[in-house]
């Protein structure tokens, strides 16, 4: 069995370099390169490709965040419509209580009888 440095020195990689992409504390990616130059990668070229590797991964981490954010807001948008139905459904049907109530009144008095429901506004 071939193992994968056989498959790399194989087609003419000299050196490799596997960056991870690391979001809260977890890798969840990498960028691996490689070239035909024998010790190509100095401290110079990591230090550059590990800020590259970390700008790329604050991209990613940032494109999750704004879709969970986006998630959150239309769960709250569904939920205040749901809140808004439920209070129109509920203050509507006591508005209509008290209107009820205030034509029961108005047909006791006109028959002469006395208010049964006391309403405060």
């Amino acid at each position: 069995m071939k193992t994968w440095r056989d498959a790399a020195l194989k087609r003419g990689y000299k050196s490799s370099i596997a960056l991870p992409f690391v979001i809260d504390n977890n890798v969840v990616g990498s960028l691996t390169l490689y070239t035909s130059e024998k010790d190509f990668f100095k401290a110079d070229e990591i230090k550059l490709l590990e800020g590259v590797v970390s700008n790329i991964a604050y991209a990613l981490n940032s494109i999750e965040t704004e879709q969970i954010r986006r998630q959150a807001e239309e769960t709250i948008i569904r939920k205040m419509e749901e809140l808004q139905r439920f209070h129109q459904l509920t203050v509507g049907r006591e508005f209509t209580m008290i209107n009820l109530k205030k034509e029961v009144n108005a047909l006791l008095k006109q028959s002469g009888k006395e208010e049964k429901y006391l309403i405060r506004e």
